[in-house]
């Protein structure tokens, strides 16, 4: 073990006087600096260890961070993909909806051709069949 004499402030004094008494002996002032460069260094080592950690994490981090980033765009694209099946569903019903009642009218157009006479069919042919809005409007 080398030798060193050192001159100390005020505050360091201070300092070896807590580490002595709260020292579970009597301790030297010699063994009290040695106290202080051990926990120093055991300070250095844990904050490098902590770096370390920091590091590690930090990555793992960033690359939870991309994931989930990641994740929720395909999610969002997900959404919008949905929401645009569900408006082409929307609008093939509502062209189904038209395409029956189109059957229907025509269906009832046919069964009053069927069922009319044929001067009345005639009577159609040259002034043309009534619509459903001219019969009501008729009856009225």
């Amino acid at each position: 073990m080398g030798r060193v004499n050192a001159t100390v402030r005020d505050e360091h004094l201070a300092q070896l006087e807590e580490i002595k008494e709260s020292a579970d002996s009597d301790i030297s002032d010699a063994e009290a600096v040695r106290h202080i460069f051990d926990t120093a260094k055991q300070m250095n080592e844990l904050e490098r260890e902590l770096r370390n950690v920091q590091a590690t994490h930090g990555q793992k981090l960033a690359e939870l961070r991309n994931e989930y980033e990641s994740r929720i765009t395909d999610l969002k694209t997900e959404i919008e993909r949905l929401r645009n099946e569900k408006r082409t569903l929307i609008n093939d019903r509502e062209e189904r909806t038209e395409l029956v009642r189109y059957v229907e009218e025509e269906r009832t157009l046919s069964k009053q051709k069927a069922q009319a006479g044929i001067a009345t069919r005639a009577k159609w042919f040259v002034t043309g069949m009534p619509t459903e809005e001219a019969s009501n409007y008729a009856r009225v």
